[in-house]
């Protein structure tokens, strides 16, 4: 399961590139509750794929997705 989502400093570098634009743009909506720290030790395979499908699907909607690593990097 653990190739099916990036690895936690994706999703730490990932979030950090949102808040900026965010920053940048404060119409942006927030997104899904990223993964880390507790939440990321917390969480099984499942929910972080859930969870990343879902952020995803987030960016697509709100034209984010040059922000979001290639599937390449996420194994």
């Amino acid at each position: 399961m653990d190739n099916l989502y990036p690895k936690l400093e994706v999703w730490l570098s990932t979030l950090r590139l949102i808040e900026e634009e965010r920053l940048k743009n404060p119409s942006i909506p927030e997104p899904p509750q990223f993964l880390i720290l507790a939440g990321w030790w917390g969480s099984v395979g499942i929910q972080k794929y859930l969870r990343w499908q879902e952020i995803k699907q987030w960016a697509n909607l709100n034209g984010l997705n040059h922000l979001m690593p290639s599937d390449d990097l996420e194994d």
